[in-house]
Formats: structure tokens, C-alpha cells, sequence
């Protein structure tokens, strides 16, 4: 039994799964809504628990297209590297062959005598000119085609740019990032030059998540006489609904449910697959049970951070989008920042303090309603002062949004407290989503090619759903109905590399 609210509460909340017989209703509560409107129902439950628990990712990715397939196969799509990008050496050797590292004495290359620079790829051409991290001072012409040496590419080298003093050992160490600069020849009679790159396509893969709930109910739970004593109201946009009936709370519950079902697959949910292919677990058909991989998964090879201090997180998330955000295209910088409560508080207080004690109260001649008049009997004009920071615009078009993810909060789901704060840890995540644009979106949601969501029911004698009552086609002899409810679902992210999590170091497995 739970814990009560408050001491006046009357009674301590309960909790129970499975059948709940007829008898019982009366002791609970809520009708008939969604088969008035059947069409609206599944509309009005993402609203409802939107309106409950905050915008979740299925509301966020809804703005985007959904990918369709055309049936149920693995999906499966490629990507490839780009082709300007940065090659980290492996190791630089003087003219002799000696290993240059940083207890190597002197200058290198002084005088155009050649050294070696040795890659892990075969990246650049006989002739080019390539850079390393101070390319305005340093820059090395490539003298003749690498030798293969292993997996290793050893290219000779000499250095350009006029500098004959050469290059100090700490240019030359393991990790200096090289990338093509320019292929330069003589005006007159010059031979061939340079190259272009190719980056072969990767190919990337993941799985349906098939997931089922069902629910069953007496046959008498429909009729009149099982109103809650208290009718419910809900929000339903700015309206307001009221529900009195039993099965409105038993279709909500079971679509809360199958919601849920679903949005965790797609956030939390891991592949089943191992490593030679095989699906282990099996359920009960005999057949495997495969699951996908879900958002977190797939973005688990993306850059990751692990920190301790909530207090500094912001402005590295902030650094960290300004590095990712220069090779895209001005108008598609723009970020969705997943987290929980705690770290949208986090977010706004730095932007809060940041700002300074200038905080504007219209705009455009706008009133933005930071200052509101209340009623209050403490005073005639009492006032109420309150905003708070979700977006972030930054420099040369860099947007920042702020997404409160619900599963993030869920204390059920998330168990370990962050610690020196209120709060679990999971709240204080962080998960920088790229989200591209509307015509080529970075993440999607998956669906079979129409095959919608299957929603079935099965009843005895009567059918608490519509009232109908003297079956004379019973799916079985009991007097009561089954809820069933099925759907396959699945999400992609194209490029995990455009992705950036800051995590609790407390949650590193």
C-alpha cells in the first residue's frame, strides 16, 4: 500500500493489475466517450497525456514526417562519411627513421631535408599540400605516392610555405588532426597533382519493436448504474471534458498504457540481437521476440560527456553545439535539448544569471505578462512576476531548445538520486538531438505501410464497450470482453554522429 498524501486524506492510495469484476467497479471509477467518438479517441489521448505529463518525444517527432516501409522487414538505411574532414596521425618519423615524439630534440625537416608522416587511412594525393593544427605557420607537401606499410600509409613529406627552420616535435606527436589544404604547381609544364576523396557508405540497420497489451472486463462493467460518484474532469485543449463512466477510465488506462509501451521502446529500447545474428528470448508461440534499438541506443556512439557538476553543464552544452554546428548550414542549427524538469531549471537559472538583472517586459510593443495583476487580499494591487528560459539563440544562427522529456522524471523507470541535488539523476541528463529539417529530418518515427495500430475486441454475452447485449456470435462462452490492442513501432537516426549526450556520471555502466 502507498504512502498517504497528506494526514487528511481520507483514504491511502491503491493499486491493483488485471480483471477488475463488476462488483468492484462502484468501489472505483468513470463511461462510454471514446466509442461516441472513435475516430477522435487516439487524438485525444496524446493530448491528454501531454496535458498530464508534458510534451514527450511522440509529440515532439509527430512534427516531422514519418518514415513509411513497406512491410515488415529490418530497416535499414546508409550513411556516409564526409569528405573533408580531419585524419589524426599515427606516428611522424625524421629523414633516419626515428620515431618522433616528445622526447625528441630539434627542429624537423629543417633545411627541405624529408621526413615521413604516417596515417591510418590512405587519404591524401602525391603532390597535395596538407595541414595540421597551425596550418597558417605549417604546411607539408606530399613528395610521392604513401607506402603501405600493414594497415599504415607512410607518406614522405617536405615542409612548405618558404619555412626552411622546420617544424618542432609537438606538431608532429600522436592525434594532430591533418586535412587537405591545396595541390600547387609550377605555371609552366606542371604534372599531375591532387586527388579527390571518397568515403564509403555505411550501411545501418535496426528492428521493429512489436508490443501488445490487453485488458478484460465483465460483461455488466457498461451499463449505467456503474457511474463514479464524482464525476472526472480532464483538459481537453481548452476545453473542458467530464467523465462519469467506468470505461472511459478503462479505455484510457489501456491506451496510457500502450502509449507508454510504445514511447519507451522508442526512447529506451535496446536490440535483441546478438552478435551472430540470433534472437534469444522467445515468447509464447515458440517464435522469437525482436526488439530495436531505441533513440538512446542509437545515439550511444555520439559524442558523449560525462560530468559531475550540474552547476558548469550549460555552458559546455553550449560550447559543444557551437563546435557541431559549423560544418551545417546556418538555417538548420537548430537543437532540441532533451532533459527532465531539473534540467530545464538548470537551463533557465544559468540563462537567468547570465543575463544579467535586464530582463525586458514587452517586445515590439507586446506586452510579454512577466508582471500580471492578481487578486490577493494581502494587498489592493497585489502582482505576480515569473518567466522562465526554454530557448537558447545563439550566435550565427544557433537555436537551442529546451524538450522536457517525461521518462526522464519517471521515478519508477529511473531509480539512482543525483547526488548533492533533489531529484534522480536520469532528470539531469542531457541529450542534444540534431533534428534536421522537415524535408530531411535527422530522426523519425517508422511505421508499416498501412497497417495502422490494431485495436480488437472480443466478448461473451454482452459488450460493456456499446451496450449490445444477447451476442448470438460469442467469441467464448464467459460473460465478458477482452481489449486487445498491437502495433509495431520504430525510429531512426540517421546520423548519430550529430548527436551529443551530457551524462550524470553516476549513470556510466
Amino acid at each position: 500500500m502507498a504512502a498517504r498524501l497528506q494526514p487528511y486524506q481520507m483514504k491511502s492510495f491503491e493499486g491493483w493489475a488485471g480483471t477488475t469484476a463488476t462488483d468492484d467497479i462502484a468501489k472505483y471509477w468513470i463511461g462510454n466517450y471514446f466509442q461516441q467518438d472513435r475516430e477522435g479517441s487516439e487524438k485525444f489521448i496524446h493530448q491528454l497525456l501531454d496535458y498530464n505529463v508534458g510534451p514527450g518525444l511522440d509529440s515532439i517527432l509527430s512534427k516531422y514526417p514519418t518514415k513509411e516501409f513497406e512491410r515488415h522487414v529490418p530497416i535499414t538505411w546508409n550513411i556516409v562519411g564526409s569528405n573533408y574532414r580531419n585524419i589524426p596521425l599515427k606516428e611522424a618519423r625524421d629523414f633516419d627513421g626515428n620515431v618522433i615524439d616528445d622526447q625528441y630534440s630539434g627542429f624537423v625537416g629543417a633545411g627541405q631535408e624529408p621526413f615521413y608522416l604516417v596515417f591510418g587511412e590512405k587519404w591524401f594525393a602525391d603532390g597535395e599540400t596538407i595541414i595540421g593544427n597551425l596550418n597558417e605557420i605549417y604546411q607539408f607537401i606530399i613528395q610521392e605516392d604513401p607506402i603501405e606499410e600493414g594497415t599504415d600509409f607512410v607518406y614522405k613529406v617536405v615542409l612548405g610555405g618558404g619555412n626552411t627552420n622546420g617544424v618542432p616535435p609537438e606538431r608532429l606527436l600522436y592525434g594532430e588532426k591533418f586535412s587537405v589544404f591545396a595541390a600547387f604547381v609550377e605555371r609552366e609544364f606542371s604534372r599531375k597533382v591532387g586527388d579527390i576523396r571518397f568515403s564509403r557508405p555505411s550501411g545501418m540497420s535496426n528492428e521493429w519493436s512489436t508490443v501488445r497489451i490487453q485488458h478484460k472486463v465483465g460483461g455488466d462493467a457498461g451499463t449505467l448504474k456503474n457511474k463514479y460518484v464524482v464525476a472526472v474532469p480532464v483538459k481537453q485543449g481548452e476545453a473542458m471534458k467530464t467523465f462519469n463512466m467506468w470505461m472511459s477510465y478503462v479505455e484510457y488506462q489501456v491506451e496510457q498504457e500502450f502509449v507508454g509501451y510504445q514511447n519507451r521502446a522508442m526512447i529506451f529500447g535496446r536490440s535483441n540481437r546478438s552478435a551472430n545474428g540470433e534472437y534469444l528470448t522467445k515468447g509464447k508461440s515458440g517464435r522469437s521476440i525482436i526488439t530495436g534499438a531505441g533513440l538512446l541506443e542509437q545515439t550511444s556512439v555520439s559524442d558523449i560527456h560525462y560530468y559531475n557538476d550540474p552547476a558548469v553543464v550549460i555552458p559546455m552544452i553550449i560550447e559543444c553545439v557551437r563546435d557541431h554546428s559549423s560544418n551545417l548550414p546556418i538555417q538548420q542549427r537548430k537543437w532540441i535539448l532533451n532533459c527532465g524538469l531539473n534540467g530545464a531549471m538548470l537551463f533557465h537559472q544559468w540563462m537567468k544569471d547570465n543575463l544579467g538583472t535586464f530582463v525586458p517586459t514587452n517586445f515590439t510593443g507586446d506586452s510579454l505578462g512577466i508582471v500580471k495583476k492578481v487578486s490577493n487580499a494581502l494587498h489592493d494591487t497585489s502582482l505576480s512576476v515569473g518567466s522562465q528560459y526554454v530557448e537558447y539563440r545563439g550566435p550565427n544562427g544557433i537555436t537551442i531548445t529546451v524538450n522536457v522529456e517525461p521518462f526522464y522524471d519517471d521515478s519508477v523507470q529511473n531509480k539512482i538520486d543525483m547526488p548533492g541535488y533533489n531529484g534522480k539523476a536520469m532528470s539531469y541528463r542531457f541529450d542534444l538531438m540534431w533534428a534536421g529539417s522537415k524535408e530531411q529530418p535527422n530522426i523519425v518515427k517508422c511505421k508499416i505501410k498501412d497497417e495502422p495500430e490494431l485495436r480488437g475486441y472480443e466478448w461473451g454475452f454482452r459488450n460493456p464497450f456499446t451496450g449490445q447485449i444477447n451476442n448470438g456470435n460469442m467469441s467464448y462462452d464467459e460473460d465478458s470482453a477482452v481489449i486487445h490492442r498491437m502495433t509495431s513501432c520504430g525510429i531512426i537516426v540517421y546520423d548519430p554522429t550529430q548527436c551529443i549526450a551530457f551524462i550524470p556520471e553516476i549513470l556510466q555502466g
